[in-house]
C-alpha cells in the first residue's frame, strides 16, 4: 500500500511539472531538468544520464576515451533537444576531426529520446599532461582540426544545417562555440563522464546555460561571477 502512495505521488509531482529529488526513480534514473532566471533572459539545462552513456558503452564496445566522447556529445544532444519547442523536430550533431575517433554523431529530440554512435569506437589513447582521458586528441588530433554540424529536421520542412570548426575537440568548448558563431546566442555549456577502472561509466552529467540575444551584459558576468 506504501509503494502504490509513492508512485502516486511521484506520478502527480511529475504531471504538476515538481520533480521530487528523493524519489527514487529521480535518483536512479536519467533525468533533465530546466529553469529560468533573470525574468527569463536566462534559460538553464542539467542533465544525468549515466545508464544512457552506459547503454552506449555496452552496446559499442566503446573504449574509455570514445565512451567520454560519445557520453559528453550524447548528453549535449539530450539538452540540445529539450530546448526544442517541436515535439517532431530531430536534431543531429555531427563531429568530425582529425583523431583517430574519426567522428561522432548524436540525434536526439525534446522527449529526452537521444542515440549516437562513434566512427571508431575502440580507439586507445594514453592520458593526457593532466591524467584525464584525452579527449581532444581522440576527436580532433594534436592540431585540434575538424568540424561539428547541426542539422535541424522538422516534418514538412527541408532539413537546415550550420557548421563551425572544431575549438579543441572537447564536445563543451566546441558546442559553446557554435552558438556563438552560428546561431549568435551566448551559452556556456560543461558536459562529463567519469569511465571506472573496469570501462563501466560511473557517473555521467552536464550543464547549460542559455542567454536571450536581447539579455543586458550585466546578467551574464553576475552568473559567471557566482558560478566561479
Amino acid at each position: 500500500m506504501a509503494d502504490e502512495k509513492s508512485e502516486n505521488s511521484e506520478q502527480a509531482a511529475r504531471e504538476s511539472g515538481v520533480i521530487n529529488f528523493n524519489a527514487e526513480a529521480v535518483r536512479l534514473g536519467d533525468h533533465i531538468v530546466r529553469g529560468t532566471a533573470a525574468d527569463g533572459q536566462v534559460r538553464a539545462f542539467a542533465v544525468t544520464a549515466r545508464a544512457s552513456v552506459q547503454e552506449l558503452h555496452e552496446r559499442h564496445q566503446t573504449s574509455p576515451v570514445v565512451s567520454a566522447a560519445l557520453g559528453r556529445l550524447l548528453m549535449a544532444g539530450m539538452m540540445m533537444g529539450a530546448m526544442s519547442k517541436n515535439d517532431d523536430e530531430l536534431i543531429t550533431i555531427v563531429v568530425r576531426g582529425e583523431g583517430p575517433v574519426g567522428g561522432l554523431t548524436v540525434t536526439a529530440n525534446n522527449r529526452g529520446q537521444a542515440k549516437g554512435f562513434a566512427n571508431h569506437p575502440h580507439v586507445w589513447l594514453p592520458l593526457n599532461s593532466a591524467g584525464k582521458l584525452s579527449v581532444g586528441e581522440a576527436v580532433a588530433g594534436e592540431n585540434h582540426v575538424g568540424t561539428l554540424s547541426v542539422v535541424h529536421d522538422l516534418p514538412g520542412m527541408e532539413p537546415y544545417s550550420s557548421e563551425v570548426p572544431l575549438v579543441s575537440g572537447e564536445i563543451g568548448d566546441d558546442l559553446t562555440y557554435y552558438f556563438a558563431a552560428s546561431d549568435q546566442v551566448p551559452t556556456s555549456l560543461g558536459v562529463g563522464v567519469l569511465v571506472d577502472t573496469d570501462q563501466s561509466i560511473r557517473q555521467a552529467g552536464g550543464w547549460w546555460t542559455v542567454w536571450r540575444r536581447t539579455s543586458p551584459a550585466r546578467v551574464p558576468s553576475r552568473i559567471c561571477s557566482r558560478r566561479a
